[in-house]
């Protein structure tokens, strides 16, 4: 499949505005699998991109590696992993080991629930803010430690809150492995760093 087809596809939505297509497919607890990931260790501790893709109905994750711009071009160069996001059900309990409190790209199952679970109930309403603001994310910015090699990746959709006292949420994706993993930034709203 083509990973630039996907992510013009995907603008496209935004472009025009499609909120009902784009709340037909993110209305649901969704999960896109990245099994198996490999990259070579000099780009570790660098930052990866998730960019979001559209086609026929269903929405991808392109995880791309290295640093550049991503386009057709650069494509033929650059490592990147295709995955559809499936809806899924939110694990009940945590089964994964505890919280490495002394990496901060870990949160706890609670956080993680949480996120989840304001995705779910306020999804409509975080696309209408963000299509009307101009500000739907793209792609995000993740710390390449996020994704274990040779483990199963599962990044999930969700939405949080940075401070209690005003009512902005923020799109997040987090990334399970052997753990909850969460360095994420959504671009838009925020700028791209490389």
């Amino acid at each position: 499949m083509d990973p630039i087809l996907l992510i013009n596809n995907y603008s496209q939505l935004l472009k025009n505005k499609k909120s009902k297509e784009l709340k037909d497919v993110l209305n649901q607890s969704l999960a896109a699998n990245f099994d198996d990931i490999t990259y070579d260790s000099k780009i570790a501790g660098e930052l990866a991109r998730v960019f979001l893709g559209y086609n026929a109905q269903q929405l991808y994750a392109i995880l791309v590696l290295g640093k550049g711009e991503f386009n057709a071009t650069t494509a033929k160069t650059m490592k990147y992993f295709i995955a559809q996001f499936v809806s899924f059900k939110v694990e009940a309990k945590n089964t994964l080991r505890l919280v490495d409190f002394s990496n901060p790209n870990e949160i706890s199952f609670e956080a993680y629930q949480k996120r989840v679970e304001m995705y779910l109930k306020n999804c409509n309403q975080f696309i209408d803010e963000q299509l009307d603001a101009g500000t739907m994310v793209q792609y995000f910015e993740v710390n390449i430690h996020n994704f274990k090699k040779n483990a199963k990746n599962k990044c999930v959709l969700g939405l949080y809150n940075e401070t209690e006292k005003n009512n902005k949420n923020r799109i997040d994706l987090v990334t399970i492995n052997d753990a909850y993993m969460d360095v994420t930034r959504p671009v838009p709203p925020f700028k791209p760093s490389f």
